[in-house]
């Protein structure tokens, strides 16, 4: 990863349960044009995933120069029997050093850890103050990334965060 362009993440729960699409496109070509975000970090895994790269894939087309990552937490089968579609879907697929012989059921904390750490901009699509998701944002906060709050989420929450 080049740490002379800015990277952005996102994370949410595995399931969502309302439309976030157009804000998540308004929060990224923002990123885009007033912070210089290049590269956008995905952990590829459940419906808000699915969603930010969608969003970032059709930015691509206004702003070809973008790049969309897959971060996996482990090697899988599934990427060489699928070779084609993560190629097409992806600009470059990492499983960073750091993960190599990581226990499976850890590293999938332990990567979304890397994308934080690796991002200057989390986008927070949470609508629960708990899970896998929630943590990732609470601990980029304690690293004072910059974050972005997907407000039609916060109907569901407890928003304790702004």
């Amino acid at each position: 990863m080049s740490s002379s362009k800015s990277n952005c993440c996102a994370f949410g729960h595995r399931k969502i349960y309302f439309n976030i699409e157009s804000e998540l496109y308004t929060i990224i070509e923002s990123l885009i044009n007033e912070y210089g975000v290049e590269i956008f970090l995905t952990g590829g895994m459940g419906e808000t995933d699915e969603k930010f790269s969608s969003v970032v894939r059709s930015l691509k087309k206004v702003h070809p120069s973008i790049k969309l990552v897959l971060v996996i937490p482990y090697f899988s089968d599934v990427l060489n029997a699928d070779k084609e579609y993560y190629e097409s879907m992806y600009d470059d697929i990492v499983l960073p050093d750091q993960l190599m012989g990581v226990h499976y059921k850890s590293a999938i904390t332990k990567r979304n850890k890397w994308i934080i750490e690796k991002s200057e901009y989390i986008i927070d699509c949470t609508y629960r103050d708990f899970g896998g998701a929630y943590n990732a944002v609470a601990y980029g906060k304690s690293l004072c990334k910059k974050i972005f709050k997907v407000k039609n989420n916060a109907q569901f929450s407890d928003e304790k965060w702004t």
